[in-house]
């Protein structure tokens, strides 16, 4: 019998409440993240929640959740989650009709988040948007007037209702408890893994307060470190976990947004994207909380938390780097004088990366509508473009549900001492990458070979023959020394160049024709990652990151990013020229030259180009009346080139392959 137990059964939240361990209590307020740009929340709605809205949140929770705490006592509040609310975004905008009357929309968008306090994690989050409109006089849909606050007062309403109906459907959270089997040089040995819902850098609770952080998690065996208080054989630790056993199971990913419309909160697009992945998805991707810190805060009223020790989140091993621009809007000419096309084009696209910043997996989605519009009539514009949106991040997360797979490569020091080293026949071990070592023990309780890990390594020397690795700081207390036949375990291994070349960035894209492409130079790289498979790194991972964790969301700030040095860096050129438009009637359209290329070049861009490799291809654009806009042409070009190189670029980069460097 299995001495980590996991409640299989999916308990209701009240059941979870009455189960040891577990509470949760509402905080009373609303959150707002911090902004650096232009406000996404509107004055009128922040006047509103003054006004008496404060407590709508925590009341409803209630009518919900009616077993949920009173209060956050001391010697509860480890095991005490608190549910707040966050609002991302309040925004107004108004389409005039042709009958003088405005059509007002108030998009609001709220994220709700179950968080431990004293650890920062997130056992459960969701965002919703809700957008209600109504048709008034225009002075009636001015900042400030009743009528305004009022909507947003029901939209309010709304998004906070269907947040805490959602929750009530889906938080089943399970309990996970494990024993702890041996003692082994100040770490505990737990009798359970991967395989019954134990995950590294998990936090346990025992009855008593007493913390274990798991350091590492085999499939039937886990190591952990204590972390407050103590631990003995045969004492058990638990957590809380919500979801499925095999969504526990899942590696865990941090999405980082890179890019976003303009106006679209962040929260919004990890939302959809998880929600895209779905169930089937081969990773976990895990809940930030931004407002965490102003949570604390708020709490710091009803209990002294300045003798606590918060235990800060570790980040996860890996990152999915998200980039969604503003969708690109132009309408066509169709065979009816009054009627047009609307086109609303959108991308999404993304790489999953280490804390190197290599990138293990590369893909794009697109999405593409077209809208009737009849005399100057059509769907609000807004409104489609998240459409688009999210179906361009369903597309892509079909894609990154089908293709990717995280692989793990071990291997065993063939030599201690000063220098230890292993045999690295696929050159999976960069320059300066860190990497960790583990200690046999043999069998514990009913694991049959138990790893501990002992040390944190980098690598020092390359080579086919002989990799040579630089200790540099214990993972335990007690760590024993190196010794041959001490494991080393990597994981994100992927396919690589046997030539051992390691690849970065060179900087900006080259733009040598007449035409530019807004952002081809994140997008060229991506498409570079997708279609040249060796070591690739992205810059600028420890930036995005550490503007995340600086945030007050619980992460721990002091991260540690070791990028790889490079043999080589990537540099993208691009050469669009446009020709003699064909036109047909009332309508032309645009002609164009591609030719994308990637070059080669030693570290930091400078120097000869070691290789270079282009693709040429011939595209004709949407056709537009003849009497459209330079402007509404350049913008309809744009749409069409992005389809281009999505096809161009990979194969030029794939190209390189047949190159000697």
């Amino acid at each position: 019998m299995r001495s980590l137990a996991l409640a299989l059964a999916l308990l209701s939240a009240g059941a979870a409440q009455a189960a040891p361990g577990l509470q949760l209590y509402p905080v009373k307020g609303v959150f707002f993240p911090s902004e650096e740009g232009p406000s996404r929340i509107d004055a009128d709605f922040r006047s509103m929640i003054e006004a008496g809205e404060q407590p709508y949140f925590a009341t409803k929770f209630r009518e919900k959740f009616p077993e949920a705490a009173k209060t956050i006592a001391e010697g509860t509040q480890r095991r005490t989650f608190a549910v707040s609310l966050q609002i991302a975004r309040a925004s107004r905008y108004t389409v005039a009709k042709t009958n003088g009357t405005v059509d007002m929309y108030l998009p609001v968008t709220a994220s709700v988040y179950f968080t431990n306090v004293m650890t920062g994690e997130v056992l459960y989050a969701a965002t919703r948007t809700t957008i209600k409109m109504v048709n008034v006089m225009p002075e009636n849909a001015k900042a400030g007037g009743d009528k305004t606050k009022s909507l947003f007062a029901d939209t309010f309403h709304g998004v906070v209702d269907d947040l805490i109906g959602d929750a009530k459907e889906r938080f089943k959270p399970q309990t996970v408890s494990a024993k702890v089997e041996k003692e082994w040089k100040g770490v505990a040995i737990l009798g359970g893994g991967t395989n019954d819902g134990l995950r590294r850098d998990d936090t346990l609770t025992d009855e008593k307060g007493n913390e274990l952080k798991v350091l590492h998690a085999g499939p039937d065996y886990a190591v952990a470190s204590p972390t407050l208080g103590t631990f003995s054989k045969g004492t058990v630790f638990a957590k809380a976990s919500n979801g499925t056993l095999a969504e526990i199971q899942k590696p865990r990913m941090l999405p980082l947004i890179e890019q976003a419309p303009a106006g679209f909160p962040e929260e919004s697009l990890v939302q959809l994207f998880g929600d895209a992945l779905g169930a089937a998805a081969p990773v976990s991707l895990v809940p930030v909380n931004r407002t965490y810190a102003e949570v604390v805060k708020a709490l710091s009223t009803q209990i002294d938390l300045s003798k606590e020790k918060l235990t800060q989140r570790e980040l996860p091993a890996f990152f999915v780097r998200l980039r969604v621009p503003d969708p690109i809007t132009y309408e066509r000419a169709t065979k009816v004088d009054y009627m047009t096309g609307r086109i609303t084009d959108a991308l999404a696209y993304a790489e999953v990366v280490d804390r190197s910043g290599r990138v293990l997996y590369a893909a794009q989605g697109r999405d593409h509508i077209e809208d009737e519009v009849v005399n100057g009539q059509a769907l609000n514009l807004e409104a489609r473009q998240e459409i688009a949106i999210k179906n361009a991040l369903l597309a892509l997360a079909k894609r990154f549900g089908a293709e990717f797979k995280l692989k793990t490569a071990q291997f065993e020091l063939a030599e201690a001492g000063a220098l230890p080293s292993v045999k690295d026949e696929n050159g999976l071990l960069a320059a300066g990458a860190m990497v960790h070592a583990f200690k046999k023990i043999g069998k514990v309780g009913n694991a049959k070979d138990v790893l501990v890990p002992t040390w944190e390594l980098s690598v020092a020397v390359p080579g086919e023959e002989k990799t040579e690795l630089s200790p540099t700081f214990p993972l335990i207390n007690d760590a024993p020394e190196l010794a041959k036949g001490d494991v080393l375990i990597v994981e994100g291994a992927s396919g690589v160049d046997a030539r051992r070349r390691r690849f970065g960035t060179c900087g900006p894209a080259e733009k040598l024709g007449t035409v530019e492409v807004p952002g081809y130079t994140e997008l060229a790289f991506n498409l570079f990652a997708q279609g040249y498979k060796v070591p690739f790194y992205a810059g600028g991972l420890a930036a995005t990151v550490r503007a995340l964790v600086h945030g007050g969301t619980g992460f721990k700030e002091d991260i540690k990013f070791a990028e790889p040095k490079v043999d080589y860096c990537i540099q993208p050129v691009y050469r669009i020229s446009t020709g003699e438009p064909k036109c047909s009637g009332k309508t032309c359209s645009e002609t164009a030259t591609v030719k994308l290329s990637y070059r080669v070049r030693p570290p930091g861009g400078g120097g000869e180009v070691k290789a270079s490799v282009g693709m040429e291809s011939k595209m004709t654009a949407s056709a537009l009346p003849t009497a459209a806009s330079a402007e509404s042409k350049a913008i309809a070009l744009q749409a069409d080139l992005v389809d281009e190189i999505l096809k161009v670029a990979p194969a030029a980069a794939a190209g390189l392959a047949e190159k000697k460097l």
